[in-house]
């Protein structure tokens, strides 16, 4: 059995009996849709007085405003002062209470003021959004993206299954990733950015100290509540450790274990190419170390372009220095000058092995 309204709209009302019903084109209706009568634990019995509102499912409720329900048990409803005006509930047992303009959608789904929850058991505090089963987004303006991923910081983005961002403003993106500080960033599989600022990028790679970098498989920077801050380790396996402050590990397997200082890979040999063009910056308070022609040079503050390799083209030792501002240049043959004072004194100042 059926109805066919016509011309399609119903401004009266319309009952409709029977076990099944199938209406083609479309349909107007002004005014409360309800069921009434007997019903079994398996049919529909809405409950809900909201102006504007549509209700769809057995237990649906929606006394506010605008709102929507839909699947079994699904509410929107209100029982402070705060309203849920236009929010909407979708699966069974989605839930939104004085929560204005929230969106649940999925089974047991919740969500705050002005946030969006998608997804079994997902839930997500005001302005936030959580996307995934039992994602989770508890404070301001939030983010949980996959399943049990957990954003409790203000501002806090976690993305990946179990990810975690605790810390205000922090970042976790990743399998098991964590930013549990104020403004950290953890990306990869088990990344933990534990400290102020901190950052930690890479799987298993881990930054525990204020304003600390670790990037790269497994690097870390580790330490006491002061050691090892401000430090960087960049490479698999590199790592800053306490009490090196201010410490720089580049390299795979390097390692900085004292305040100030720079080590460039496991066994520290830096190879620097020659200059494509000419060394014409002169530095203040400071000096240069470059190569040319395969040798190598210094420049410091005065302007004195120093070679640091002493051979010269047949290979013997000399010492030269040359001034970019004066244009001065001073070459000593050295090796030539020990020979013939070898010859004078009669003693041996080189030797060859």
């Amino acid at each position: 059995m059926g109805f066919t309204p016509s011309p399609n709209v119903t401004s009266g009302a319309t009952r409709a009996s029977g076990s099944s019903h199938q209406i083609t084109g479309s349909v107007l209706i002004t005014g409360p849709l309800s069921s009434s009568g007997p019903v079994s634990s398996s049919g529909m019995n809405p409950v809900g007085t909201g102006p504007n509102s549509v209700l769809i499912g057995n237990l649906a409720e929606s006394i506010e405003t605008g709102s929507i329900a839909i699947g079994w048990n699904a509410s929107v409803t209100s029982s402070t002062v705060w309203k849920s005006n236009g929010s909407i509930a979708i699966g069974q047992e989605a839930t939104i209470d004085d929560d204005q303009y929230a969106i649940a959608i999925g089974a047991a789904a919740g969500s705050s003021y002005y946030g969006i929850a998608l997804g079994l058991s997902a839930s997500s505090a005001q302005y936030g959004f959580a996307l995934g089963y039992a994602a989770n987004s508890t404070n301001i303006g939030g983010g949980a993206f996959g399943s049990y991923a957990s954003s409790t910081g203000v501002s806090a983005i976690a993305m990946g299954y179990y990810c975690v961002a605790s810390g205000l403003s922090s970042v976790a993106l990743g399998e098991r990733a964590t930013g549990s500080a104020t403004t950290t960033i953890s990306i990869g599989a088990k990344a933990v950015a534990s400290a102020n600022n901190s950052i930690a990028i890479g799987s298993g790679s881990s930054a525990e100290l204020d304003n600390s970098i670790a990037i790269g498989r497994g690097a870390f920077i580790s330490g006491e509540t002061e050691g090892a801050n401000n430090s960087i380790a960049i490479g698999f396996g590199a790592s800053v450790v306490d009490p090196a402050t201010n410490g720089i590990a580049i390299g795979s397997g390097s390692v900085v274990s004292v305040t100030d200082t720079l080590v460039l890979g496991k066994q520290n040999i830096v190879q620097i190419n020659n200059l494509t063009g000419s060394a014409t910056h002169t530095p203040t308070n400071a000096a240069l170390l470059y190569t040319k022609s395969g040798e190598l040079y210094t420049k410091d503050a005065s302007g004195n372009e120093t070679q640091l390799s002493p051979h010269d083209e047949n290979d013997e030792w000399q010492y030269f220095s040359r001034n970019t501002r004066t244009g001065k240049v001073v070459r000593i043959k050295m090796e030539k000058m020990i020979r013939k004072l070898e010859q004078i004194t009669g003693e041996t100042f080189i030797e060859d092995k």
